[in-house]
C-alpha cells in the first residue's frame, strides 16, 4: 500500500514538474514574440506604441520599454526626447556590455550622433555594436548593426565602409537559414540600393538591387521598407535623365507616398513629396510641385522637423522662382534660411548633448566592465571551489569503488584458493596413487623380463644344437637391450624421453662382457643431444644393439685395435667400427639386416650403410617428427 502511495506522489510530482516547464517555456516565448510586436509597432507607427507606454500596457520590462520608447520617438524626429530616454536608461539601468539590449541602445546613440551631425561618433559606436553582437554569436544584432552601420557611413559619404560591412552582412544572413533571413536580406538590398545611388554606380545594378528589396518586403509585410525602396527608385530614374527624368519617377514617387501615408509616417512622406515635387522642377511643371507641396504645408508648418521644413521651403522657393512668383518665392526661402540657421544652433546643441550621452557611456562601460570583472573573478572562485568539490567526490566516488571491487576481489581470490587447495590435495592423491601404479608396473615389467631372460637362459643351456644356441643368444641380447632400455626410462625424472649417451655407453659395455668379454676395446660415445621420445627409444635402441652384436660377432676378427664410436649431429646418428665389415652370408646377419629394417620403419628412419678406410659405417637419419 505504502509503495502504491510513493508511485502515486512521484507520478504527480513528475505531472506537476511538466506543466511548470511548459508554462514557462510559453510564457518565455510569448514574451519573445511581444517584443517582436511591439518592435515593429515602434518603426511604423510610433504613436500608438507611445499610447500603450503611458497606459502601462506593454507587459515588458522597463530596459526594453525605453529602447522601443527610443526608437518610436527617432521615428517621430523628436529626437530631444530621445536623449531624455538615453540619459536615464545609461544612468540609471544595469545590462551586460554583451547583451543584444546593450547593442540596441548604442544603435539608438549612434542614430542620435548621426541626426547632430557627428558622423565619426556614430560610426564609433556601430562598430562597437557589430563587435559586441559577434562576441555573443548573435546573428541578428550582427546584421541590423552592419545595416545601421552602412547606412550611416553612407551618409558620411564613407561608400567604401559601408558595402564592406553590407556584404559581411549578407553573407551571415545566407548562412543564418531562418525565415528572418528575409527582412534582414531586404534591409542589406535596401541600403545597398542607397549606396549605389550615391556612388552613381550602374543603373541596372542599382535597379537590380532596388527591385529585390520591393519584392522581399512585399513577401514580408514590409510597407515602411516598400515605400523607402519605391522612393529610391524614383531617385534613381531622376539621376538617370537629369534634365528631363522618365516619369516612372514620378509614379515611383506616388508609391511611396501612398504608403507612407497608409502608414501614418508623416516625416518620410513629406520628404516623398519634395523629391516628387523636385521631379515636377526638372521636368518644367513648376505649378504641379507646387501643388504638391502647398497639399502638406500645414502639417510641415506645425511640426518641429527642421531639416525637413528647410528642404520644403528651398524647393517651394525654387519653383515660385521658376513661376517667376517672385516675392512667394523670397519668402520661402527666407523661412528655408531661418530653419537652416536654427538646424545649425540645433545641430551644435545636439553635438554637445550627444558629447555628454558619449561621455556616460563610456562612464556606464567602466562601470560594466569593473562588475564584469569582479562577477568573473567570482565566478572563478566558484568554479576552482566547484573543481575541487568535483574531484573530492570523485576521489570519494574511486575510493568507493576501489574498495567494492578489491573486496570482491579477495572474495574471488579467497575461493579460488581454496579451490586450488582442493585441487592439489586431488592432483597430489591422483599424482601418488599414479606412482606407485607406475612404479607397480615397472617392477612387474623388470621382473617379467627377468623371468623372461632366466627362461631362455635355461633353454640355452640345455640346447646341444648350436645354431639354436645361438638363436637363444640372439633373443637374450634384444631382451637384455630392451632391459636396459626399459631401467633408463623408469630411473628418470622426466619419462618423456631417454639419456642416449648413458643409455649407448651401457650397452656397448653389456656386450663387450658378453662378446668380447677382456680383450681391449676403444669406445667414442657422443650422443649428448639425443633425447629420443619414448617411441622412438626402444626401436631405436634395438637397431643400435644389432650394430653393436654384428661388430663384436663379426667384424673385429684379426683387428689389433677394434674401435667402436657413436656421434649424434644434425638429426643424424653415427654408427662406425674399424672393423672389416658382415660376410654376406651370414644367416644371422641377413636376420639382423631385416630387423635393423623393421625397427627403421617403425620410427621413419633412413640407414645408409658404406664402407671406407676408416672402417665400416652406419649412418641412421632420424625424422624431424
Amino acid at each position: 500500500m505504502n509503495k502504491f502511495k510513493d508511485f502515486w506522489f512521484m507520478k504527480k510530482l513528475i505531472y506537476c514538474s511538466l506543466l511548470g516547464f511548459a508554462f514557462c517555456l510559453s510564457t518565455l516565448v510569448r514574451a519573445q514574440v511581444d517584443f517582436g510586436n511591439l518592435l515593429q509597432l515602434a518603426q511604423s507607427n510610433p504613436d500608438s506604441l507611445v499610447s500603450l507606454s503611458k497606459g502601462n500596457k506593454m507587459r515588458i520590462n522597463v530596459e526594453r520599454e525605453t529602447f522601443l520608447l527610443c526608437l518610436a520617438y527617432q521615428v517621430k524626429a523628436d529626437y530631444s526626447k530621445v536623449d531624455s530616454l538615453l540619459n536615464i536608461a545609461l544612468t540609471d539601468y544595469a545590462f551586460d556590455n554583451d547583451s543584444g539590449l546593450y547593442v540596441n541602445y548604442l544603435m539608438v546613440s549612434s542614430d542620435q550622433y548621426k541626426f547632430s551631425g557627428n558622423y565619426e561618433a556614430a560610426i564609433t559606436t556601430l562598430l562597437k555594436a557589430v563587435n559586441c553582437s559577434e562576441r555573443n554569436l548573435d546573428t541578428i544584432n550582427m546584421v541590423t548593426t552592419s545595416v545601421h552601420l552602412a547606412e550611416t557611413a553612407r551618409a558620411a559619404e564613407n561608400f567604401e565602409l559601408g558595402l564592406a560591412y553590407l556584404e559581411k552582412a549578407e553573407l551571415a544572413v545566407k548562412n543564418f537559414g531562418r525565415r528572418i533571413n528575409l527582412i534582414m536580406l531586404a534591409r542589406i538590398y535596401d541600403r545597398k540600393a542607397s549606396i549605389f545611388i550615391e556612388m552613381k554606380k550602374d543603373f541596372d545594378e542599382t535597379n537590380e538591387q532596388i527591385l529585390n528589396t520591393i519584392s522581399i518586403a512585399a513577401q514580408i509585410g514590409d510597407k515602411n521598407l516598400e515605400a523607402s525602396s519605391y522612393n529610391n527608385l524614383g531617385f534613381l530614374y531622376i539621376n538617370k535623365e537629369p534634365e528631363n527624368p522618365n516619369k516612372k519617377a514620378e509614379d515611383y514617387f506616388k508609391k511611396a507616398i501612398e504608403l507612407y501615408d497608409e502608414l501614418g509616417n508623416s516625416i518620410n512622406a513629406t520628404n516623398a513629396r519634395i523629391n516628387l515635387s523636385r521631379y515636377y522642377n526638372r521636368k518644367g511643371e513648376y505649378q504641379m510641385g507646387v501643388n504638391t507641396l502647398i497639399a502638406i504645408k500645414r502639417v510641415v508648418d506645425s511640426s518641429d522637423w527642421l531639416w525637413e521644413k528647410g528642404g520644403y521651403y528651398e524647393m517651394l522657393g525654387r519653383l515660385y522662382f521658376s513661376l517667376k512668383e517672385y516675392k512667394s518665392a523670397y519668402e520661402s526661402l527666407e523661412i528655408a534660411k531661418l530653419n537652416l540657421i536654427e538646424l545649425t544652433k540645433n545641430q551644435y546643441d545636439k553635438r554637445i548633448a550627444s558629447l555628454e550621452i558619449q561621455h556616460k557611456i563610456a562612464q556606464k562601460e567602466k562601470e560594466i566592465q569593473l562588475a564584469m570583472l569582479e562577477t568573473k573573478a567570482k565566478k572563478n572562485e566558484n568554479k576552482i571551489l566547484y573543481i575541487i568539490l568535483f574531484f573530492v567526490f570523485l576521489l570519494a566516488i574511486s575510493f568507493f569503488i576501489f574498495l567494492i571491487i578489491s573486496g570482491r576481489q579477495k572474495r574471488i581470490l579467497r575461493k579460488q584458493q581454496k579451490e586450488n587447495i582442493e585441487i592439489n590435495k586431488k592432483l597430489t592423491k591422483v599424482v601418488a596413487q599414479k606412482e606407485t601404479l607406475l612404479s607397480e608396473v615397472n617392477h612387474r615389467v623388470k621382473n617379467n623380463l627377468s623371468i623372461l631372460s632366466g627362461l631362455l637362459y635355461l633353454q640355452q643351456t640345455k640346447e646341444l644344437d648350436p645354431n639354436v644356441k645361438s638363436a637363444i643368444k640372439k633373443s637374450l641380447d634384444r631382451i637384455n637391450t630392451i632391459s636396459l632400455i626399459h631401467e633408463s626410462i623408469y630411473k628418470r625424472d622426466d619419462m618423456e624421453s631417454v639419456d642416449f649417451q648413458e643409455y649407448l655407453a651401457r650397452l656397448i659395455h653389456s656386450n663387450k662382457e658378453i662378446y668380447w668379454n677382456d680383450l681391449p676395446l676403444e669406445i667414442d660415445v657422443q650422443c649428448n643431444k639425443l633425447s629420443p621420445n619414448l617411441e622412438t627409444s626402444v626401436p631405436l635402441a634395438m637397431i643400435i644393439n644389432e650394430l653393436v652384436t654384428n661388430s663384436f660377432k663379426y667384424a673385429f676378427k684379426g683387428i689389433s685395435s677394434p674401435k667402436i664410436k657413436v656421434v649424434f649431429e644434425n638429426g643424424v646418428l653415427k654408427y662406425m667400427d674399424n672393423g672389416k665389415g658382415v660376410e654376406s652370408g651370414n644367416s644371422n646377419t641377413n636376420l639382423g639386416s631385416k630387423l635393423i629394417s623393421i625397427f627403421s620403419d617403425q620410427i621413419n628412419a633412413t640407414i645408409n650403410s658404406f664402407a671406407d678406410s676408416q672402417g665400416y659405417h652406419h649412418h641412421i637419419r632420424l625424422s624431424n617428427d
